[in-house]
């Protein structure tokens, strides 16, 4: 069977529901960091951004985002493994009672 094209159980599309959730506000948080980067990296290298505590957000921010693409990842290789172990049953089920 060609694995991209692997059915989907329908316990895990709920799942790849929230994890798609999950992932889809990372691209945000990395906006909002490098908004609060920015001044420092401006053509003044000593400038300070103007709020006092924009690198501790910014890497407070960065730190959600950074564990929600770990959290992801490691879900979908969770779900992929799972699958592949049902799949593996599935086929010992089948070749067992012919054996």
């Amino acid at each position: 069977m060609d694995r991209r094209r692997r059915p989907r159980s329908s316990t895990a599309a709920p799942e790849l529901a929230a994890l798609a959730q999950k992932l889809v506000h990372v691209p945000d948080k990395l906006l909002i960091v490098q908004m609060h980067l920015q001044p420092l990296a401006d053509d003044n290298p000593g400038a300070m951004p103007r709020d006092p505590y924009a690198l501790a957000e910014a890497c407070s921010i960065l730190h959600s985002a950074i564990a929600d693409v770990v959290d992801v990842a490691r879900a979908l290789r969770a779900i992929s493994a799972g699958q592949e172990k049902s799949e593996s049953r599935r086929t010992v089920e089948v070749r067992s009672p012919g054996a």
